[in-house]
């Protein structure tokens, strides 16, 4: 990175201390720290890039609790590309070896067994194993020739409670009679996890890896139901690795209102879900990718369900508190701000909270726990196939 120093010290530059961004950011509102805000992250970014000074425990405490959730970037008058200069700060600090340990540890694990919970990659297609009928199908396309391609992501693949993500999605193109394939063993981590610790150099060989095995099978399109997952194949390959997919890449809420736009996803005739819903944008989706329709529509063609929104919605929503590779460094952030969540579904009266990552999944499901609320956490594809009648409520 050190090549790239004045160019990023200009970047850096261009912040006037307005603190705007100071006024949205989730972790400054939380702890109350000017080092763990946009502003002080660049300011200490730039002290270390200048060589005025060395990365502390403090300043990993700072960099390393941002949730990467782009709402300073959104709201910066000035342009500033807060995001990308914490990311690149990440990457100098772990290059010197200043990285957080929970971020080697990850960063080991992904070295040795290609997944972020260190698990033999015979086991990447357990999930499937929660359905009978959806485990026969997974055996059945797996590594075979198709047109379409699901990239199922570590969280989904290994985390027992997301298995209904994965298993949602199958169960919905096989009940479609679309002609899919999945990776199984072949296939690894995304390369977020890296990226996020600041090894972002390590995503070339993810890249190469997976563009090759998708190519070998003939795919044409990939299909990610991890926002993470998405991003990298979308962007990160690309402008990280070097690597162009010669492939489309959607998220599975995209893949999904396409098929209803074209007729080929039938909902209007389906089951009746007679809950208050509301949507949860998820970061890497919303904010960065700019998706906001798709899911809505998906959810509001169900018949039956009464839609709201929450209170901050859209570009302003707020982050569930699970991004960032945070919760490594400071367990309880990501609680704290799942909580606000849950209270805001709570406050528009809220019996299911639907999204797209299964990291604001999982986050925002611990908070409603936690919280004991009387409120269901559901993935865009879970709320789908319940609505086809291919899981039980």
């Amino acid at each position: 990175m050190h090549e790239k120093i004045e160019n990023w010290a200009q970047a850096m530059l261009k912040c006037v201390r307005c603190a705007k961004c100071n006024s949205i950011c989730p972790t400054l509102e939380e702890r109350g720290w000017e080092v763990i805000g946009p502003r002080g992250r660049i300011r200490m970014a730039l002290g270390m890039l200048q060589g005025k000074i060395s990365p502390n425990e403090l300043m990993t405490q700072g960099e390393y609790t941002c949730l990467i959730c782009n709402h300073c970037v959104d709201i910066c008058p000035s342009g500033v590309e807060c995001t990308e200069i914490i990311l690149h700060a990440r990457e100098e600090m772990f290059n010197r070896g200043c990285a957080p340990e929970s971020s080697m540890m990850l960063v080991e694990a992904l070295e040795e067994s290609h997944n972020i919970f260190d698990m033999e990659q015979d086991d990447r297609t357990i999930w499937s194993m929660m359905d009978a009928d959806a485990e026969e199908v997974v055996e059945d396309r797996t590594n075979t020739d198709a047109k379409i391609g699901y990239f199922v992501g570590c969280l989904g693949s290994f985390m027992g409670r997301l298995s209904q993500i994965p298993l949602s999605l199958v169960k919905t193109m096989d009940h479609l009679g679309l002609d899919f394939t999945l990776l199984g063993e072949d296939e690894w981590c995304c390369g977020s996890p890296y990226y996020l610790a600041g090894g972002r150099e390590m995503i070339k060989e993810l890249a190469e890896h997976h563009i090759s095995a998708f190519n070998n099978l003939g795919v044409e399109k990939v299909i990610a139901t991890c926002a993470g997952c998405y991003r990298v194949f979308k962007h990160l390959y690309e402008d990280v690795g070097g690597i162009k997919p010669p492939f489309e890449v959607v998220h599975a809420n995209e893949f999904l209102a396409d098929l209803l736009d074209r007729g080929k996803l039938q909902l209007n005739n389906g089951n009746s879900i007679n809950k208050v819903v509301t949507w949860h944008d998820p970061c890497e989706l919303g904010r960065h990718e700019l998706q906001y329709d798709n899911p809505r529509k998906l959810i509001q063609a169900i018949p039956g369900i009464v839609y709201k929104e929450l209170p901050d919605t859209r570009k302003d929503a707020r982050c569930c508190g699970g991004g960032g590779g945070v919760k490594g460094v400071d367990a309880g952030l990501g609680m704290e701000l799942a909580l606000k969540r849950v209270e805001q579904a709570k406050s528009i009266g809220a019996e299911v909270i639907v999204s797209g990552c299964p990291a604001c999944y999982d986050n925002i499901n611990e908070g409603i726990k936690k919280a004991e609320a009387n409120i269901k956490m559901m993935d865009i594809t879970e709320i789908i196939a319940e609505a086809l009648g291919l899981n039980e409520e």
